[in-house]
């Protein structure tokens, strides 16, 4: 009898314990890592003190309160923040144009990339969760502050792959001083595929959370698609978690992700209409 019973333990265990083992693999964890290239014209690191005056005292972005303060400048001496001088002259291959075929679509962006003599490499990598989002207004306004301060002519951010004339980081940064809104720091679209198209949404790692791309949309569904999916990670960006719901038109829209290795997460959306 004792034996049947350890067989039958044994055996739940076995099934639990795959259970559980099959869930933790369709939720890896995601590292934080988000990182901006603040391409200048100049050859010199600023100094830190420079950085700092300008993120404190001289910040153009903080009319009634300035959106870096001390809890966002103590950034500056976390071990996971990377700063890094990288020349032309001894790293040519990093400003090869190919690289950025994914994010230059226009000729000032390219003209800007050519004309660069070096690029300030400001970026933060956490294995563990971070329980605030003070990182990403750091970086934001870290990036906009060398290109002050080094004569910058374009911002790439790595982790969405969008490029930006300094121009273009300077509006959005005026529109959004917090810099925490998903517009900022997302790139969203659609990509071609078979018949239809998939939506995708890349730059989620910024905050540990994986990138994300929808089933096949037919073409004809995809203006309503196109604004169900952008509330959507609107909502998820917001939320910090994957698996959301939005209503929109009168009707109730969840994303059920699933997670693939080595790819961007699937989220299937699913609709409900209110009665």
């Amino acid at each position: 009898m004792s034996l049947l019973l350890g067989l039958i333990g044994f055996a739940l265990g076995m099934t639990l314990g795959g259970f559980f083992a099959k869930r933790l693999k369709k939720a890896p964890r995601i590292s934080v890592d988000a990182e901006y290239w603040v391409l200048i014209r100049n050859t010199v690191l600023p100094p830190q003190e420079d950085l700092l005056r300008r993120l404190l005292h001289e910040n153009p972005y903080g009319k009634a309160r300035n959106p870096i303060g001390t809890g966002e400048a103590l950034i500056l001496s976390d071990v996971r923040l990377h700063l890094a001088l990288v020349l032309r002259e001894k790293n040519a291959t990093k400003f090869r144009p190919d690289l950025f075929a994914s994010a230059v679509s226009e000729r000032e962006h390219l003209d800007a990339l050519l004309s660069a003599n070096a690029f300030i490499r400001v970026g933060y990598h956490s294995d563990d969760p971070v329980s605030d989002r003070r990182h990403l207004k750091f970086l934001v306004h870290a990036a906009d502050a060398y290109a002050d301060l080094a004569d910058g002519v374009a911002i790439y951010d790595r982790t969405a792959d969008r490029f930006f004339t300094r121009e273009e980081f300077r509006q959005l940064l005026k529109a959004d001083p917090g810099a925490l809104a998903a517009d900022l720091h997302l790139k969203r679209g659609w990509r071609p595929d078979g018949e239809g198209d998939i939506a995708f949404a890349v730059g989620f790692q910024k905050i540990g959370l994986p990138n994300l791309e929808t089933e096949r949309v037919a073409k004809d569904g995809t203006t309503l698609m196109d604004a169900v999916f952008e509330s959507l990670t609107d909502q998820i960006w917001a939320d910090g978690k994957v698996e959301n719901q939005i209503e929109l038109f009168g009707d109730t829209f969840r994303g059920v992700p699933t997670h693939r290795k080595g790819k961007p997460v699937l989220l299937r959306i699913l609709r409900y209409q209110l009665s």
